[in-house]
């Protein structure tokens, strides 16, 4: 990998340069990328989430501003998104998969003396009343291993688990490399 395209690498997954400790990333394959995952209609506006058909959605939760960064050559690529909460009921985010992925794992970016690294995240808090935001240089859902490249301008569906088994899908916008927000 050639300098400059590793430095663009590392930039759109943080939207800072970063050390990332990869390792043990193929044991993820329980953590979502599930076949048979549900899967959003071309319905909904992108970044937006509705209700599985097989599924119920969380009372009071909705996801929005979802967007995945694109990368070449199936490199791993990052989704980004915010989880709001009008309930009275706080909620862990629990799982995000997308048949569209062989690996999907939600991941937080952590910094220690300088340096940063990539770590599961197994369960995500959501307030009641409040919400979660997933974005660049913190947490993120880290997609491996594309079936068919993404077009930019398109969607993809990820599939929200939350600690209730309630599903919601969003239509996740992709956005270039070069993007560092919705």
């Amino acid at each position: 990998m050639t300098k400059p395209f590793a430095a663009l690498f590392l930039f759109a997954l943080s939207g800072a340069v970063f050390a990332a400790d990869h390792s043990g990333h193929a044991t993820h394959g329980a953590h979502g990328g599930k076949p048979g995952a549900p899967h959003a209609s071309a319905s909904g506006a992108p970044g937006s989430a509705h209700a599985s058909d097989a599924t119920t959605a969380p009372t009071g939760v909705t996801i929005e501003q979802c967007w995945i960064r694109s990368m070449p050559n199936n490199l791993p690529m990052a989704a980004y998104f915010r989880v709001n909460n009008t309930s009275d009921q706080a909620l862990d985010l629990t799982d995000v998969s997308s048949p569209a992925f062989g690996h999907v794992m939600l991941h937080q970016t952590q910094r220690t003396g300088g340096m940063a690294k990539m770590v599961m995240a197994h369960t995500v808090k959501v307030p009641a009343q409040g919400s979660f935001v997933a974005e660049p240089g913190g947490y993120h859902v880290m997609l491996e291993q594309a079936a068919a490249p993404l077009v930019v301008g398109q969607t993809s569906a990820l599939t929200f688990t939350f600690s209730d088994n309630s599903r919601l899908l969003a239509d996740c916008q992709i956005k270039s490399p070069a993007s560092v927000r919705y």
